[in-house]
């Protein structure tokens, strides 16, 4: 396997960034600003990334192979249009739990994780977004590992079917090592954690 390092600089500002995405296709990387609503996508040979506000917290945006994005915001998932219009498509969440994190597996699924907006202990839930748009409800009781004094807890899943078995933790990390807050699995199968 050929090994490329590619370092390039994008602008861009965010009061609470996350899930930021490279799409090889079209050389974009597309982030969010939770607490903004907004989506970013900015292609690094233009001078400003394209924006995209939605009127709610958004705490992942994924793109979609026919272009635009799904979204998983504060009521759940959200369809946007390559043209930036966006419509509500599914919402599955009480108030004041939204969605903070969301990655899509090989079969095209959306997964998703819910908190408290207080990051509450065992009040996160996992969710999962289909391709035909039907949501199923995965997970209850979950920690976000957001806070220092709560235990973190994320979940490391089989994409190929919607109910988890044999939970157990992947690892365990020491107190003022920092927290594990984003992760990622390489080409070669090899999973990244953010602290």
């Amino acid at each position: 396997m050929l090994a490329i390092d590619i370092t390039v600089a994008v602008p861009g500002t965010a009061r609470v960034g996350e899930g930021p995405f490279w799409d090889p296709a079209t050389s974009e990387l597309t982030w969010v600003d939770i607490l903004s609503g907004a989506i970013h996508t900015a292609d690094p040979t233009r001078p400003d990334p394209r924006t995209t506000i939605l009127p709610t917290l958004v705490g992942a945006a994924v793109p979609k192979r026919s272009g635009g994005f799904v979204a998983a915001t504060t009521e759940g998932f959200t369809d946007i249009r390559r043209d930036g219009s966006w419509t509500t498509r599914r919402t599955v969440l009480p108030p004041g739990r939204p969605m903070n994190d969301a990655k899509c597996d090989p079969a095209g699924r959306l997964w998703a994780g819910s908190c408290d907006l207080d990051f509450a202990p065992a009040r996160g839930a996992l969710h999962v977004l289909d391709t035909d748009w039907t949501v199923h409800h995965v997970l209850d009781d979950l920690t976000p590992s957001q806070r220092a004094r709560l235990e973190p807890r994320r979940p490391y899943l089989v994409p190929d079917r919607l109910a988890p078995s044999n939970r157990r933790a992947l690892a365990r990390f020491p107190s003022g090592g920092g927290e594990p807050d984003g992760m990622a699995i390489d080409a070669e199968g090899c999973l990244w954690i953010a602290l």
